[in-house]
């Protein structure tokens, strides 16, 4: 499998826990927009990064946007970890994969 595989499983997987995130926060009713806005705003921007990733043309950048999401994603599981923390665990891990991949060469 290619980097850009594992970048758009990473994509796929932030967008579906960025999804869940919101609707749980949703459901709880009583959280102002403006309190969710930031967090859910990252999210977006880190599942961006690394749909960027695995949709670019040129390896420089899909690597970079790779490294950029799974650090996001990272730090993302980290303070989000007894909620939807796992989810974003897994993307980074997978963001890393395709960054490691994109960065060795081609056999």
């Amino acid at each position: 499998m290619t980097w850009r595989v594992w970048s758009l499983a990473s994509a796929g997987v932030a967008a579906v826990t960025t999804a869940v995130y919101l609707v749980l926060v949703s459901g709880e009713g009583d959280t102002a927009f403006w309190e969710v806005f930031p967090w859910a705003a990252l999210m977006v921007l880190a599942t961006t990064a690394s749909l960027w990733s695995g949709l670019s043309r040129h390896v420089a950048v899909g690597r970079s946007m790779a490294i950029a999401a799974a650090a996001v994603l990272g730090a993302l599981g980290v303070v989000a970890l007894f909620s939807v923390g796992i989810g974003f665990m897994l993307a980074a891990i997978l963001a890393a994969v395709a960054a490691i991949l994109a960065a060795s060469p081609p056999t």
